[in-house]
C-alpha cells in the first residue's frame, strides 16, 4: 500500500486502484477454485462411470488449466472409457507435447488399456501379470479387457473376467453392468435382469443399467416393467433419440398406440435418420393398415441399415397384406438367410473363438458374415484383424485381401479396393495409368 500512497497520490484513485487489483485477485482465485472443483466433479464422474459427465467437467477444467498435462490425460481417459478412440489418442497427443515429446509411465499405461480395448490379447499376458498382483490398477485393467472382449464378441472371455472382478468387490457396479451385459447376451437372460437391478440399487444414476434394464425387460415380454424403467431418463433426456426410441417401443408394448406414434415421429423431428424410429413408426402404421406410409419408413430404415433385421421383418408383412408376393418371397429369403448367419455368428463367439481367438479363418467367416448383412465398415474390422492373424497361411491372406477389396468397394474406395486386390494377386501384370 505503501508504494501505491507513492505512485498515486491521490486518495480516491488509490482506492479505486486497490478495489480493481482485489477483484482482479478475487476473480483469479475464483477461477483456481473453479478449477480445483471441476476437477473433483471429475474424478468423481469417472468413478461412478459417468464418462460424459466426466468430459463435461475436464472441459470447463482445461479451460483454466489448459497446460496441465495430467488434466488432458484424464481427459484421454474419460474418452477412451467411453470407446471415443479418435478423440483419447488426440488427448494424449497433447500430454506428449506438454511433455516436450517425452512420453511417461501414465500415458504409456493409458495406451496399453487402449490396445487392451481394441485387442484384449495384444498385451494379455502383461495385463494378467498385474491383475494377478493386485495392482492397485486392476479394475481399470479389467474394465478395458471386458470391454475389448465384448467388442470382440467374446463374451465367455468376458464373463470370466467380470467374475474375476466381482469375486474381489462383489457389488462393483461396472463389475455387475459387465456381467450382464455378457448374461444378456448368452444367458441366463433372467439373472441379467437380476444384475441390472443390483446395479441400480447400489447407484439408481447408473443410466447404461437403466437402459439395458429396460431392454431385457423388454424382450422379455415385460413391458410394463421396462416402461416404467426408462421413463426417469426419458424425463431427463426428453430429446435423447436412443432413449425415446426405447419409450416408444415400450409404449407400443403396453398397447399406448397413440404415445408410441407420437414418441417415434418426435424422435425423427429430433434425428430424421433414425433407423429404429423409422422401423418402429413403419410397424405401428402396418398395425393401422397405413402401408404406403409404413413402407416408404421401412425402405428408408433400410437403405440406412441394410442389415437391419426387424425393418425387412415389417417390410415382409406390408408386402404379404398388398399382395405383392413375388417381392415378399425375396424378403422372406434374405430374413431366411440372416436368421441362419446370426446363428452361426453366436456359435463363433460364444464357442469358437474362445477356445482359438487368433484363428484368422474364424475373422474371415465374420467378415463375410457381415458383408453378406451390407455392414461393409464392421467387415472391415474383423477382415483387418484376420489379416494380423494369417501370416503363416498365404492362402487366407489371399481370400481376406479379396474380400476387403469387396467392403471397401461397396464402401465407395475404390483406391484401398484396388490395394487389396493386387494383394491378393501380387503376380498379375498391373495396369498402366
Amino acid at each position: 500500500m505503501a508504494l501505491i500512497s507513492r505512485v498515486v497520490p491521490n486518495r480516491w484513485l488509490r482506492l479505486l486502484l486497490a478495489t480493481v487489483l482485489l477483484a482482479v485477485a478475487g476473480y483469479l482465485l475464483w477461477r483456481q477454485g473453479s478449477a480445483y472443483a471441476e476437477l473433483r466433479a471429475a474424478r468423481a464422474d469417472l468413478d461412478q462411470y459417468k464418462f460424459v459427465e466426466a468430459e463435461e467437467h475436464l472441459t470447463k477444467c482445461l479451460a483454466i488449466w489448459p497446460s496441465r498435462a495430467d488434466v488432458w490425460l484424464l481427459s484421454g481417459q474419460a474418452a477412451r472409457r467411453r470407446e471415443d478412440y479418435v478423440k483419447a489418442e488426440e488427448r494424449y497427443a497433447q500430454v506428449q507435447r506438454l511433455n516436450n515429446g517425452q512420453t511417461t509411465d501414465e500415458l504409456n499405461f493409458e495406451r496399453v488399456l487402449m490396445q487392451a480395448q481394441l485387442d484384449p490379447d495384444d498385451k494379455l499376458d502383461y495385463l494378467r501379470q498385474l491383475v494377478e498382483a493386485h495392482d492397485p490398477r486392476s479394475n481399470l485393467i479389467l474394465e478395458a479387457m471386458i470391454r475389448g472382449y465384448m467388442r470382440r464378441h467374446r463374451y465367455l472371455d468376458a464373463g470370466f473376467l467380470a467374475n474375476v472382478w466381482l469375486e474381489r468387490k462383489p457389488d462393483d457396479p461396472y463389475a455387475l453392468l459387465c456381467r450382464g451385459a455378457v448374461r444378456d447376451q448368452i444367458g441366463p437372460r433372467n439373472q441379467c435382469i437380476e444384475d441390472f437391478q443390483r446395479v441400480l440399487e447400489i447407484n439408481p444414476d447408473q443410466e447404461e443399467a437403466r437402459m439395458r434394464l429396460s431392454r431385457s425387460l423388454l424382450e422379455l415380454a415385460r413391458p410394463s416393467e421396462a416402461l416404467a424403467t426408462i421413463r426417469p431418463l426419458a424425463d431427463k433426456y426428453p430429446t435423447e433419440p436412443k432413449v425415446l426410441v426405447t419409450l416408444a417401443e415400450c409404449q407400443d408394448a403396453v398397447g399406448e398406440f397413440a404415445a408410441a406414434e407420437a414418441t417415434a415421429r418426435k424422435v425423427l423431428t429430433i434425428q430424421a435418420t433414425n433407423e429404429d424410429a423409422l422401423t418402429l413408426l413403419g410397424k405401428i402404421l402396418i398395425d393401422r393398415d397405413q402401408f404406403a406410409e409404413a413402407e416408404r419408413h421401412l425402405r428408408q430404415a433400410i437403405k440406412l441399415r441394410p442389415s437391419l433385421y426387424q425393418a425387412r421383418l415389417q417390410l415382409h408383412r406390408v408386402l404379404v397384406s398388398t399382395h405383392r408376393d413375388r417381392e415378399a418371397e425375396e424378403v422372406k429369403a434374405f430374413l431366411t438367410n440372416s436368421a441362419k448367419d446370426s446363428v452361426r455368428l453366436a456359435a463363433i463367439s460364444s464357442e469358437e473363438l474362445p477356445k482359438t481367438p487368433r484363428n484368422p479363418a474364424l475373422f474371415l467367416e465374420v467378415g463375410q458374415i457381415f458383408l453378406r448383412a451390407s455392414e461393409p465398415s464392421i467387415a472391415i474390422h474383423w477382415l483387418t484383424d484376420g489379416l494380423r492373424h494369417a501370416g503363416s497361411s498365404p492362402v487366407l491372406q489371399r481370400q481376406i485381401h479379396l474380400e476387403l477389396a469387396t467392403a471397401n468397394e461397396k464402401l465407395g474406395d475404390k483406391g484401398r479396393a484396388e490395394t487389396h486386390t493386387r494383394s491378393a494377386n501380387p503376380g498379375s501384370p498391373r495396369e498402366k495409368p
